[in-house]
């Protein structure tokens, strides 16, 4: 029961981080922009979920499969990238789906009176394609039982509060915001799991 509630606790604390990541801003645009911009950037949210919530599947895939591997004391990288791989190439082709026919897209979900997001659903995409990719880092690493990581996942909570006060001229500014902020917290994690790995790597070595 300790071993199960102390690998709780992590897990809830990066899930409600990972979960910050795309809710936050909401709440913030609500309070900066008027309603009726709070509502262009809800739609323009929603559709950027179509992409995280399509993508993520493959998380569910990867992670007992991981779990079985670390628990043989075999090497589990190969899983971590072939998982990458496919949500990357799932979000790529929704990404340009969104690109190439933005006001069908727009038009067929929310109507032609929200064809104001269509310059931004493109960077949104692509926003939300980024944190696709960081739930994957973040369960691979929780299935190796990583927990320090959390840290980074929180810092990056409290960066975007402050970066949103900061800039919050324009919907259009709060999506670039968002865009590079996710890339930055995309590159640290990728780094922070590859440098852990790096002792897996050594120990198989090692035995071979």
């Amino acid at each position: 029961t300790r071993d199960i509630f102390g690998y709780s606790i992590p897990v809830l604390i990066a899930m409600m981080s990972i979960t910050l990541m795309f809710s936050l801003d909401i709440f913030l645009v609500k309070h900066f922009f008027t309603e009726i911009e709070a509502g262009y950037y809800a739609a323009l949210a929603m559709l950027g979920k179509v992409i995280y919530f399509g993508s993520i599947s493959i998380v569910y895939v990867m992670f007992p499969k991981v779990v079985e591997l670390n628990a043989k004391k075999m090497k589990t990288k190969h899983i971590l990238f072939k998982s990458l791989l496919i949500v990357l190439l799932f979000c790529i082709a929704s990404v340009l789906f969104y690109y190439i026919f933005p006001e069908f897209t727009v038009n067929m979900l929310f109507g032609n009176e929200y064809i104001g997001i269509v310059p931004l659903l493109g960077r949104f995409a692509i926003f939300m394609s980024l944190l696709s990719l960081v739930y994957v880092l973040i369960f691979y690493n929780l299935s190796l039982q990583r927990k320090s990581f959390i840290y980074i996942l929180v810092l990056f909570n409290i960066l975007e509060v402050v970066l949103l006060y900061i800039y919050n001229s324009s919907i259009n500014q709060v999506v670039n915001m968002l865009f590079y902020l996710s890339f930055i917290l995309f590159i640290v994690m990728f780094v922070y799991t590859l440098f852990n790995n790096k002792n897996e790597t050594f120990h198989s070595n090692a035995s071979v």
